[in-house]
């Protein structure tokens, strides 16, 4: 089985993760808007 497979829940924990300030997730440097999910790569980082 492919990792793509995976992806919709890897990117449903993240958000969640991002929602609950866990972690800080941005696209081209900028965070995302939380209450929207991302199109396209984005970079998953710890908070600071």
């Amino acid at each position: 089985m492919a990792w793509r497979h995976f992806m919709s829940d890897i990117r449903e924990e993240m958000m969640q993760m991002y929602r609950e300030g866990l972690i800080t997730v941005t696209q081209k440097e900028e965070k995302i808007d939380p209450e929207n999910d991302p199109k396209g790569p984005v970079r998953i980082s710890e908070v600071r």
